[in-house]
């Protein structure tokens, strides 16, 4: 996986805040199989979900994407 796909910068972010792939899934509400399913094919969530990560993981969605603006978001 490319370290500059959605899941390549995704997941280094996820273990960032101390969570495995199933806690996250578990803590967005989103089934573990499908999650593993989105890293594993490598595949982008719908918009809302890709937001609502990007958001949980205090990233903006540009970065997710492969952009190189990293901000954090603001509460």
């Amino acid at each position: 996986m490319d370290k500059d796909t959605f899941w390549g910068r995704a997941k280094p972010l996820i273990k960032a805040h101390n969570m495995t792939q199933k806690q996250f899934a578990e803590h967005m509400g989103f089934s573990p199989h499908t999650v593993r399913n989105w890293i594993y094919y490598d595949r982008v969530p719908e918009l809302s979900a890709a937001y609502d990560i990007a958001f949980t993981l205090g990233v903006t969605l540009e970065y997710l994407l492969g952009g190189k603006n990293k901000d954090i978001l603001l509460p």
